[in-house]
């Protein structure tokens, strides 16, 4: 039993791209589906900005940090999964803002941490080089496996009170896309984001 937790960093001649935060996901989630039915794959998803789902309850998450060195930045992931975690060692967990859960307690089955790391970084690498070239390729693989998008949502702007919005986009950076109350359009570029469906 157990779980993923590592560090790693990229580096590239150009700016801070949030968006590649977004594809890690992607490639988490691609290489964990690809163990599961169809039906079943389905649930594994994204939630704007950094969390893993399945179903509704996290099971995973992505922190990502960038320092520019003159024209090369340096990027810091840190990526974080609940693959073998049984019922009794997620009741041990910190309590957040969504409920915790793992992907053997889902699937009934996980790969171990070494299978998935192995896995999961040879996937990365293909969607960096391939963004490096195309940007419309890796966001539309990024929408097709986002649970945020179309969805309605609170969040918090700073010194605003909490809003509520309908998820419609992404930009091409990585920025949620969200149409207010009113009508506006808002763009989030980071920050706690609810799905209210899921409250």
């Amino acid at each position: 039993l157990g779980g993923l937790w590592c560090s790693f960093s990229w580096s590239h001649i150009g700016p801070p791209e949030p968006f590649l935060g977004l594809l890690l996901a992607v490639a988490v989630v691609d290489s964990l589906s690809a163990q599961l039915s169809p039906e079943d794959s389905s649930r594994v998803k994204i939630k704007w900005p950094n969390d893993l789902l399945i179903d509704s309850a996290k099971f995973g998450g992505i922190l990502t940090e960038a320092q520019c060195q003159g024209q090369r930045t340096d990027f810091f992931f840190g990526l974080g999964l609940n693959l073998a975690f049984s019922t009794e060692k997620l009741a041990e967990l910190p309590a957040s803002s969504l409920a915790s859960t793992s992907f053997f307690s889902k699937f009934a089955k996980s790969p171990s941490p070494k299978e998935a790391i192995f896995d999961i970084l040879p996937r990365f690498e293909q969607l960096l080089l391939a963004d490096r070239k195309q940007r419309e390729t890796g966001l539309q693989k990024v929408k097709a496996r986002m649970s945020t998008l179309g969805q309605q949502i609170s969040w918090e702007a700073e010194n605003t009170p909490r809003q509520i919005g309908q998820a419609i986009s992404l930009a091409d950076d990585g920025a949620l896309q969200v149409r207010d109350a009113q009508g506006q359009i808002q763009i989030l570029h980071a920050g706690e984001v609810r799905h209210l469906r899921d409250h």
